[in-house]
């Protein structure tokens, strides 16, 4: 299971805390484009504009990795292992035991 190396417990506690910020996270990116007709280019714009204080990256302690794509977008943590690797690799144990890969929350298309 991803997130063995942290514990199981403290690794529940920081997917729990993902879903809730990933809550935040949609309820702004939806707010965003009620009143902008389109998703922002960047988080930075979607708090300068909405001016709401949003949630960060349990893992990272920095905003979540966020782009926009076409007429959606990727919103998605770091995972574990602390390493962007830009939303394609979803979190997985390695061989190591050492859990890799991103926390994908939304992929929006």
């Amino acid at each position: 299971m991803c997130g063995d190396g942290l514990g199981k417990l403290q690794f529940h506690r920081f997917a729990t805390r993902n879903r809730i910020a990933l809550d935040q996270m949609l309820l702004a990116l939806q707010a965003y484009k009620a009143r902008h007709g389109a998703y922002p280019a960047s988080v930075e714009e979607l708090k300068t504009k909405l001016g709401w204080k949003l949630p960060k990256d349990p893992f990272s302690e920095k905003d979540f990795v966020y782009r926009r794509r076409d007429k959606g977008f990727i919103l998605y943590s770091v995972g574990p292992d602390m390493k962007d690797d830009g939303g394609g690799r979803p979190c997985a144990k390695s061989y190591s035991g050492i859990q890799e890969g991103d926390i994908i929350l939304i992929r929006n298309k």
